[in-house]
């Protein structure tokens, strides 16, 4: 079980089947105690997991927890506490130096991926550097192996870096005496996984560079940090200030506030913590206010090196889509991701899509290995054969300037669902091409969502497959508004990097659990009251173009019914295709327990 459900993800409905039987199969032997105990040394990670489109994979991720609970992992942890400061302080093992600011907090990010280029050290870099250093140290946990290297970016804005052996990192984390710890993507790699079942500090918690929970309920992660835009709002709890917001900081107006499950009991400052669960998660869910993302600008390559489609072996774009054969009207259609994103319910949304622009071609690039590559192409030479010929497939490029002068050759990139991606995202802004995504109720689905929101340019998500088809035929038709989605990408993209009230939100929450001295709290929110009324200002100023006008109202006359016209149906592929959209356009992808199809932000 822990072999299948932490492979690559199958491909094809009969594979998610034969998991299903194999998960019920395991839970049968957990309940009569035939399992058998699991190696102590190296619980296997579970990256691929959340990629299989299941809705709801938390009972996998608990079951798998236990099958791989070593005898010498840590005691649950205990409810969060909310006494005063001093005896809560006591109660989890903070010192009176830290409490009475004598001395800086040590906070240690942990991670494999803090390598050149990678998205996850990326994500953490402005907190890395942002965090106040008169009070806090912050330490680069690496977990290495003799030749890898670390991003010198990320480096140079750690006070320490702390090489994490594999199988030996407890001794390494204690050698540091972190008061948190901070798992940037747990799940992605076994040693990672199996020091998250230590209690090594005496505040931990999960970041989303793998969005989702650890599964770990009966162990060690306190938190779960995450952001309200990249959460559903339908969530078990409410919405609650920080006990030491003041004035007109409301959530509506990008406010300092957190997310709290009411009722919450607050001595002085006290707990900012989520509530444990909340449907999705074993830790308890830390909702930052706003964007939740940090990205540093992205340094493309020289216009020159950009749009040059014939090195790539791709035909020229820009056009309409119109009609095959007629080369102007070629358009290209990007989607450009790792093969196990592209999972199959998506086949419906990229073939409808390709059957109503007869001139449109689809850009993939190359699975990591061959065989997932023939997996890929098997499954769609069964889904959508008719229009295979116009699927051009470009060689993996490597993260940086080779991706960007690859992808700068598409005209609409398409985000994949039910898994999407923040640095793709990201991305698209950066070379200001227009991107459809379609937010689901999970967080994995929801990063471009953030991202897009912040630009102003919300009328780019999908409420539905069938409306993702819509606005992907939209504006692969009309080049014109193409140059206008890019030309308000221009004027307000640029305000998802930097963003510095992300670091600074870490920054109180961290002050919070902590317990830092009540005044440097209070002069962090008073920051953060700054930044806020700061950004809101320029965001109502940067979005307010007549390029986002005009997109807004070409786009939000797009149909979002998830039923399909007559119209729709003969030209999207028919009676198959149709109740696949409609069905909510993944039908493979259910909640693997009670076969729930997905809910999609509509």
């Amino acid at each position: 079980f822990m072999s299948a459900i932490g492979a690559p993800p199958a491909v094809a409905v009969r594979e998610r089947a034969q998991a299903l039987r194999g998960l019920l199969a395991v839970q049968a032997a957990v309940r009569l105690g035939r399992a058998a105990q699991p190696d102590a040394k190296q619980p296997p990670h579970l990256f691929y997991l959340p990629y299989r489109g299941w809705e709801d994979d938390l009972p996998l991720l608990e079951l798998a927890a236990g099958l791989a609970r070593p005898p010498w992992a840590a005691p649950p942890p205990q409810p969060w506490p909310r006494s005063q400061a001093a005896q809560a302080a006591a109660s989890i093992g903070l010192d009176q130096a830290l409490v009475t600011g004598g001395r800086p907090a040590r906070v240690l990010f942990v991670s494999r991926f803090f390598t050149l280029n990678h998205a996850h050290g990326q994500l953490v870099q402005g907190m890395l550097a942002g965090l106040d250093r008169s009070r806090f140290r912050v330490i680069l946990g690496t977990i290495t192996s003799e030749g890898m290297y670390v991003d010198p970016a990320l480096e140079a804005v750690a006070d320490e870096v702390q090489r994490v052996r594999p199988g030996q990192g407890e001794l390494d984390v204690h050698e540091v005496g972190a008061d948190a710890v901070i798992y940037t993507d747990q799940l992605s790699e076994g040693e990672a996984n199996r020091l998250a079942y230590r209690r090594l500090a005496p505040v931990q918690a999960v970041f989303w560079g793998n969005p989702t929970t650890s599964g770990k309920r009966d162990c060690c992660a306190d938190f779960f940090l995450s952001a309200d835009r990249m959460e559903a709002d339908a969530w078990r709890g409410g919405e609650a200030r920080h006990p030491l917001a003041a004035g007109p900081g409301a959530v509506a107006e990008g406010g300092p506030s957190l997310r709290l499950p009411p009722p919450v009991e607050a001595q002085g400052p006290g707990a900012a913590v989520g509530e444990p669960g909340w449907g999705q998660y074993t830790e308890q869910l830390l909702r930052f206010q706003g964007q939740g993302i940090w990205y540093d600008p992205l340094e493309l390559p020289p216009p020159g090196r950009l749009g040059l489609n014939s090195r790539f072996g791709l035909p020229r774009g820009g056009g309409t889509g119109c009609a095959a054969s007629d080369p102007a009207c070629s358009v290209l259609l990007g989607c450009m991701q790792s093969s196990f994103k592209l999972q199959p319910g998506l086949d419906a949304v990229l073939a409808a899509t390709l059957r109503a622009l007869p001139g449109a071609r689809l850009v993939v690039v190359y699975a990591r290995q061959q065989s997932w590559q023939g997996r890929l192409e098997r499954r769609w030479r069964a889904t959508m054969s008719d229009v295979m010929d116009r699927v051009l497939v470009v060689p993996r490029q490597a993260n940086g300037p080779a991706f960007f002068e690859a992808l700068s050759c598409v005209d609409v990139i398409v985000h994949p669902t039910p898994f999407g991606g923040s640095k793709t995202a990201a991305d698209a802004l950066a070379l200001r091409i227009p991107i459809v995504a379609m937010p689901s109720r999970l967080l994995r689905a929801r990063m471009a969502r953030s991202l897009l929101v912040s630009a102003g340019l919300p009328s780019l998500l999908a409420r539905s497959p069938a409306h993702m088809v819509r606005l992907l035929v939209r504006l692969a038709s009309s080049p014109a508004l193409r140059r206008q989605v890019s030309a308000a990408m221009a004027a307000s993209g640029d305000l998802v990097w930097s963003r510095s009230e992300v670091p600074m939100r870490w920054q109180l929450w961290l002050e919070t659990v902590l317990h830092l001295p009540l005044a440097a709290r209070r002069e962090t929110q008073a920051r953060l009251c700054a930044l806020d009324a700061a950004d809101a200002a320029a965001w109502r100023a940067r979005t307010a173009t007549p390029a986002h006008a005009a997109v807004r109202q070409a786009l939000e006359a797009v149909p979002t019914a998830r039923t399909l016209s007559e119209a729709e149906r003969r030209t999207w592929g028919g009676a198959a295709v149709a109740a696949e959209l409609e069905s909510g356009g993944l039908s493979a992808a259910v909640d693997v327990l009670g076969g729930r199809p997905l809910a999609w932000e509509e």
